[in-house]
Order: structure tokens, then C-alpha cells, then sequence
């Protein structure tokens, strides 16, 4: 049996997975669809370096998921409670809700709080009178509507829209038919308050 067919069997991982665990050097970024093992693999290295004498507070791994940043946690404090309480394991949100609460008024920001879904339904609750609201105006369900604009600004903040670039492209959609004035009656609102 081969040295890596012997590791494979060991950890259950792939040989792509095993591949991504022994990089001796460096950052290792872990792409790959949902139930794929990424967890695992960020589990598998993280241990893999504190095993070789890394020392566990110069390690960072983060996650989308709170549950997935939860699961390397508890694995790390089975094999070790120390280097699980020393080990940064976060979400990609969470760590730079960290920083930005550490660091944020050295760098210039001021206080700074970054809001999940449901605080940001509260604000967008508390400011609600301040939104210009036509199409996106809440008919029998103001929580409902409230949803669809938070989803659509953070859809817009995952792909990286600039307010400016949207706020053009809304305004620049054709219009040939009541649908598509519609279409962009909708855009066009949201554009706005995305920017404001």
C-alpha cells in the first residue's frame, strides 16, 4: 500500500482533500459545492498543523457557516481544549465583525456594527418611514416586503455591486412594455435605496 493510499484511508479523505491538508506552506483556499467535505478539510489541516508544531494562535481558519465553524471548534477541542480556545476558527462575517469592532476607529471608521438578518430587519423596521417606497411599498405583510429589500441588498453586497453601477444599470433598462416599466419601476426603487 502507498504512503497517501495509507493517509486516504486513515482520514476518509480524497486524495484532493489530502493534497489540500498537507500543503507544508502557506495559505490554502478550500472551493468546493455544498456536502463536499470542506469542513473536514479545514478540520484535517488545522490539526495537522498544530501536530507539526505550528503554535495554534498563528492559525486562522474561517467558514460561511456558523455551523461549520462550530464543527471544526468541537473538533479541535476533542483532540485539544487549549489549542481550540488559542485557534482563531470563525466565520468570514464574524472575523471581520472582529476587526472592524478591534480596529475600526484606528483605521478611520468610527464605531461600527455589522448586522445579521434579523438586526437588519429592525433597522430596516425603525427607518421604514425614511425608504421612498412604491413598488416595494408593504400591502398586508410590511415584514415580507422588509425581507425582499434586505435580501436584495445583500444579494447585491455578495456579487460586489457598486450602489453607482446599479443605480445606472436600473436606470438604463429599456422599456417596451407595461412588464418591463414594471420591471424597472422595481429596480429603479431598489437602486435607490440601496444607494442612499
Amino acid at each position: 500500500m502507498k504512503k497517501d493510499e495509507g493517509k486516504q484511508k486513515k482520514t476518509g479523505l480524497n486524495a484532493a482533500q489530502t493534497a489540500a491538508v498537507h500543503v507544508n506552506e502557506g495559505p490554502v483556499l478550500v472551493v468546493a459545492g455544498a456536502g463536499t467535505g470542506k469542513t473536514r478539510v479545514i478540520t484535517e489541516r488545522v490539526l495537522r498543523l498544530i501536530q507539526d508544531g505550528t503554535a495554534p494562535e498563528s492559525i486562522l481558519a474561517l467558514t460561511f457557516t456558523e455551523k461549520a465553524a462550530g464543527e471544526m471548534r468541537d473538533r479541535v477541542s476533542d483532540t485539544s481544549l487549549s489549542a481550540a480556545l488559542d485557534t482563531a476558527i470563525a466565520t468570514y462575517n464574524g472575523f471581520g465583525n472582529d476587526l472592524l469592532k478591534q480596529y475600526g476607529s484606528e483605521w478611520g471608521l468610527g464605531e461600527l456594527h455589522l448586522l445579521g438578518d434579523t438586526g437588519q430587519l429592525v433597522f430596516l423596521r425603525e427607518h421604514f418611514d425614511e425608504f421612498a417606497l412604491e413598488y416595494f411599498a408593504p400591502i398586508s405583510n410590511p415584514d415580507g416586503q422588509l425581507e425582499n429589500l434586505r435580501g436584495y441588498v445583500s444579494q447585491l453586497k455578495q456579487q460586489l455591486v457598486q450602489p453607482e453601477a446599479y443605480l445606472e444599470y436600473a436606470n438604463e433598462l429599456p422599456v417596451a412594455d407595461p412588464a418591463d416599466a414594471l420591471e424597472k419601476s422595481k429596480h429603479r426603487e431598489q437602486a435607490h435605496n440601496y444607494h442612499t
